[in-house]
């Protein structure tokens, strides 16, 4: 039975969750054995083994590196380790619920950025819908009752480095 175009895309969605699930649970896992960096790095070597299965054929290895903007290349180079730094920060050091909550803060951050970065008109529904994030936030992490630690700005790295073009 062949499946069509949408269920291999559902399907590779799922996989590609539960892939991420994956890797944060196994962050997890390690409890800081490894420091973040060093995590980062192994992660990427781990992704690379994917490349073989993504070209076409035709395609050049040399490909992967070219690039129509070095400045944003360089921005995504420096950027995306730092958000992957960050939530390794975040999942050794505080509870998965926590991380995550300060990580999907991404799509606030965008919008909020959009406004300053790009000129952008941002209407009153999605500056509600950014205020009601934050105060979800606020819920989850129940700041007073205790201390915002390391975790904390590791996570808010995570969002905002994973964020680069």
């Amino acid at each position: 039975m062949a499946l069509d175009r949408t269920t291999k895309g559902v399907l590779l969605g799922f996989a590609s969750f539960a892939v991420f699930s994956f890797s944060d649970a196994c962050v997890k896992l390690i409890r800081g054995g490894l420091p973040p960096y060093e995590s980062a790095f192994f992660g990427a070597v781990f992704g690379l083994t994917i490349l073989p299965f993504l070209l076409r054929k035709g395609d050049r290895w040399i490909d992967i590196l070219s690039t129509t903007s070095l400045p944003l290349w360089l921005v995504r180079f420096l950027a995306y380790p730092m958000g992957v730094i960050g939530s390794v920060t975040a999942f050794t050091h505080l509870s998965m619920a926590e991380a995550f909550v300060l990580i999907f803060l991404q799509p606030a951050y965008i919008t909020v950025m959009s406004v300053f970065c790009l000129q952008e008109r941002v209407g009153y529904r999605r500056w509600s819908a950014v205020a009601i994030g934050f105060l979800g936030v606020l819920i989850v992490l129940r700041p007073g009752f205790r201390p915002l630690s390391i975790g904390h700005l590791g996570a808010l790295f995570a969002g905002l480095g994973e964020l680069s073009p």
